[in-house]
């Protein structure tokens, strides 16, 4: 893991291969990432229960290509 006084590069790269292996469970699993980003935003729901607007989020598809292609 990337220390915290390290440069940005490792950092991203160590940040690249969590997503990556993030994206590759979610997709096993049949979930998404908009599917996790839905559950914070419950669990983060005002007390005055506004709605939360559920998250459609075309950037987690378009990772999920691009790392399906990779696999």
């Amino acid at each position: 893991m990337a220390e915290p006084g390290g440069s940005d590069s490792k950092f991203l790269n160590e940040a690249a291969d969590l997503l990556f292996h993030y994206l590759v469970i979610l997709k096993a699993k049949e979930h998404q990432l908009g599917d996790v980003i839905n559950v914070l935003a419950e669990r983060h729901k005002p007390e005055n229960k506004m709605e939360v607007r559920r998250v459609e989020l075309p950037l987690a598809s378009e990772l999920t290509l691009v790392y399906r292609n990779c696999l």
